[in-house]
């Protein structure tokens, strides 16, 4: 279960980047944003009042349009 998603540009220009966030099945990748914008300096809460749940085999997919500065902190709980 994904409880918290959080995304963050730690880029040192002062540049917008942006991320496509998607959760998938194992086959089938479900888009819950895309070209979300993340400020310079600042974090974008992707998942924080709603919960998504995993299924077996299944993961968490951050695609991002640049190739440095951004950071994803997840928060996850495992159900056995």
């Amino acid at each position: 279960m994904i409880i918290g998603l959080t995304l963050a540009n730690s880029a040192t220009s002062n540049a917008i980047n942006y991320a496509d966030i998607g959760l998938s099945n194992g086959s089938t990748t479900f888009f819950i944003a895309r070209k979300t914008p993340v400020p310079p300096g600042g974090s974008v809460v992707v998942v924080g009042v709603e919960k998504h749940v995993l299924p077996t085999g299944g993961s968490i997919q951050v695609t991002a349009y640049t190739t440095t500065g951004l950071d994803a902190i997840a928060t996850i709980v495992e159900i056995t």
